[in-house]
């Protein structure tokens, strides 16, 4: 037997909400229980990396529902691109500077 999918964009919206949630609450509940292992960071990190504006994540399902429902789609489409983009340089140029950090190159001349 499987779930119906949801009536409406906002029951939708709730619905992806729940995975990444379910996952931060998971992370209070271990912090507030003294438990700071490698569990509670996996929780934490998990739920904030599935909010990541990608289609294929929670975060871009939302932003996509979002858009359907907006007056206004086509700036919303605009705005969610502009976002992808930004994460994607935001984490390129984390990564280079970490390996600049560890003295390690990429290009090897």
């Amino acid at each position: 037997m499987t779930a119906a999918p949801p009536k409406s964009a906002k029951s939708a919206i709730f619905v992806q909400l729940c995975g990444p949630l379910a996952n931060l609450l998971a992370f209070l509940l271990l912090l507030a229980g003294g438990k700071t292992g490698y569990f509670a960071i996996f929780c934490l990190t998990e739920g904030l990396l599935n909010l990541l504006p990608y289609k294929f994540l929670d975060g871009g399902t939302i932003l996509e529902l979002l858009a359907e429902i907006s007056p206004n789609e086509k700036k919303c489409r605009i705005f969610n691109n502009f976002l992808r983009i930004i994460v994607f340089l935001m984490f390129t140029i984390y990564l280079f500077n970490e390996l600049n950090k560890r003295n390690l190159n990429l290009f090897i001349y």
